[in-house]
């Protein structure tokens, strides 16, 4: 996700929070509801990147061991 996406979005999760915090508070039926922060997670793009890594060295692996295979029939 590019940087002003994430900031757009933190915007619109920010400026709902109040509502969110709300419907929380009716659905789970309790006296005081927590304050509500929104943290973005980068985790999700350090994996897509990590198996992109992976995906990469598999292949290259592939084609490196694929090669000495054929060299040597």
């Amino acid at each position: 996700m590019d940087e002003k996406t994430r900031e757009v979005t933190q915007e619109a999760l920010e400026h709902s929070a109040g509502y969110l915090r709300s419907e929380l508070g009716r659905s789970l039926q309790i006296f005081t509801t927590p304050q509500l922060h929104f943290v973005y997670d980068e985790s999700v793009e350090r994996g897509f990147h990590m198996d992109q890594l992976i995906s990469k060295i598999a292949k290259e692996d592939a084609e490196k061991f694929g090669e000495s295979k054929d060299e040597e029939e």
